[in-house]
């Protein structure tokens, strides 16, 4: 068996090397848009810079904390007065919902809640964004990058 390989690929290695690098680049800013998308109703600004570790390698994330207690959830836990009391509006409603690459208005609520004592927060459900954008960009990435080497062929 004898391999036959087009002479556009023998002839210029570099131009795939750089259509595959420009692919990636433009799925790493694909992948920043839609973490950036799961805040995006959020009054706490989050950041997720793109890492460069190597020439063949992306990183997207975050070390915001807040995001961190969204994407992971929490476990129950009190909560107690800073002050003499606790004062909070009900019903709450989450502007994200768990394995969606989304934000909503969400609401804090317009009932005053009052406590001396504090409360038992049950937790929070985690959203598995990185779980969602992982499983989104697995199905297409492959795509994109046989995109860039036809183009180059």
């Amino acid at each position: 068996m004898r391999l036959i390989l087009p002479k556009k690929l023998i002839a210029d290695p570099a131009k795939l090397t750089r259509a595959l690098i420009n692919a990636m680049n433009g799925v790493a800013k694909d992948i920043q848009v839609d973490f950036k998308t799961t805040t995006q109703s959020w009054e706490h600004k989050v950041d997720f810079p793109i890492q460069q570790p190597n020439a063949y390698r992306r990183i997207v994330a975050t070390d915001d904390e807040v995001y961190g207690w969204v994407n992971d959830g929490t476990k129950a836990h009190d909560i107690f007065p800073k002050k003499k009391i606790l004062v909070f509006k009900t019903p709450f409603k989450p502007k994200t919902v768990p394995n969606k690459i989304m934000s909503g208005p969400g609401s804090k609520g317009t009932n005053v809640a009052i406590s001396k004592r504090g409360v038992h927060h049950p937790g929070t459900k985690a959203r598995k964004f990185d779980v969602a954008i992982k499983n989104k960009w697995d199905k297409e990435f492959g795509v994109i990058m046989q995109r860039a080497l036809d183009s180059e062929i």
